[in-house]
């Protein structure tokens, strides 16, 4: 499969571990392209190095600021020089692409993707997990994403349905015939009311061009304040594909990060092949368990915790 990611130096352990997990699932050959706007030398020995384990091919494609530098782009919310530029995805691949996988690299694959690699496009530009209005989309719990719908400011047609953009199909035959031009007019027509950049870009650029696969398991999108109950995480240890590690803290930060959905992730890890750094993970993780508990009854009011009888 041809696999697309786009990061920066701060996403170098999630895109390793999400690039290792998804040749854990996903038997065969695979070409991985990174695009970035600049990584040390360090980084990409470490991404070559760990991958070179694995049956892939790595292609590090410095876009710089890319395509999208000016004020237009560089004004919006959530701005990033390296996922903007996935707006064009045919920048950083061969010519003989013309089916690319886009992963955001915040996630680990955890199981196959070949069914959904093999969407039929029909005349679309894109096959995208989408998200339902009501939020009963194949899980044990409402999706926690239906909330974004109260987020948007664009106008979408209430038949049409929002995508999370972290995992993508991509039509190339399609995407290489559009250029930047493509979306400065959607973009000038739309400013103030695009608060998820790219995302938003997507989601109205072809707003009836989307193959919308309904299905969590292949972006289920898990904050990591979710408190999640036994069953709700046996469910997704067991069924989910593409688990999605939203907002800012991340895995790969054992201190901060609190879900327990921690585990699925160090499942890949240990892929790797570095046994302390494991081990000095999951205690440091174990360790904080604790006080992220202490610090969530204190902001939920606890009496006790605020010295009140």
């Amino acid at each position: 499969m041809n696999v697309l990611f786009a990061i920066n130096e701060a996403f170098v352990p999630g895109l390793i571990t999400a690039a290792v997990s998804f040749c854990a699932n996903n038997p065969g050959h695979h070409r991985f392209y990174v695009m970035h706007d600049g990584l040390g030398e360090k980084a990409e020995k470490k991404i070559k190095g760990t991958l070179s384990r694995f049956d892939c091919e790595v292609f590090l494609v410095d876009i710089g600021e890319g395509e999208f530098s000016s004020e237009l782009y560089t004004s919006l919310p959530r701005y990033y020089s390296q996922s903007i530029n996935r707006l064009l995805p045919q920048l950083a691949v061969d010519r003989d692409v013309d089916r690319l996988l886009y992963l955001d690299a915040d996630l680990v694959v955890n199981g196959s993707l070949k069914e959904f690699y093999e969407t039929d496009f029909g005349e679309a530009f894109l096959a995208a997990p989408s998200i339902r209005r009501d939020g009963q989309d194949g899980g044990p719990y409402s999706d926690q994403e239906v909330g974004v719908y109260e987020l948007l400011k664009i106008e979408l047609k209430p038949s049409n349905l929002y995508f999370n953009s972290g995992v993508l199909l991509m039509n190339l035959t399609k995407f290489r015939s559009i250029g930047v031009s493509f979306y400065d007019g959607i973009v000038k027509a739309n400013q103030g009311r695009i608060v998820f950049a790219d995302q938003d870009i997507l989601n109205l650029a072809f707003e009836g061009k989307v193959v919308n696969v309904v299905d969590r398991r292949l972006n289920c999108t898990i904050p990591d304040n979710m408190r999640l109950r036994h069953g709700e995480y046996r469910w997704i240890r067991d069924n989910v594909k593409v688990l999605h590690f939203v907002v800012a803290r991340k895995p790969w930060m054992p201190m901060k990060y609190r879900n327990r959905v921690f585990r699925i992730y160090m499942r890949y890890f240990k892929l790797e092949g570095h046994p302390l750094a494991y081990i000095l993970r999951y205690a440091i993780w174990y360790l904080m368990k604790p006080i992220h508990f202490l610090a969530h009854c204190w902001r939920k009011g606890l009496p006790i915790l605020r010295g009140r009888p």
